[in-house]
């Protein structure tokens, strides 16, 4: 377990909340907790987020020889396309609040 080295990150709503590097099991736990204040205080800002990805599916191609002795050409071509743009915020003064809450606004649009 000495041998073990790694970096590690938790991330939401893209802020990026604890980055650690470490090197062996006994640096993993000695690594300070999570400041889970700090944590609610980063989501109750308004947050956007965009992904888009773009993929070949498919790609192929056969060729069939004919009688006539010009060759007939199959091909198959097929692509994805994903845009997504989300936002959102938690609402954190519920928690404080009697009865306690947690509301999370949020919009996702594929486009």
């Amino acid at each position: 377990m000495d041998d073990l080295r790694g970096s590690l990150y938790l991330r939401v709503f893209g802020n990026e909340l604890r980055y650690i590097n470490f090197n062996g099991l006994d640096s993993l736990m000695s690594q300070n907790n999570i400041n889970f204040l700090d944590v609610l205080m980063k989501l109750a800002n308004e947050n956007d987020y965009e992904y888009s990805h773009s993929t070949i599916l498919m790609d192929s191609t056969i060729v069939i020889p004919t009688s006539s002795g010009f060759p007939l050409s199959l091909t198959v071509n097929g692509t994805a396309t994903v845009d997504l743009k989300a936002s959102g915020k938690v609402d954190i003064m519920k928690l404080a609040s009697s009865p306690r809450s947690l509301d999370i606004h949020g919009l996702i649009k594929p486009r």
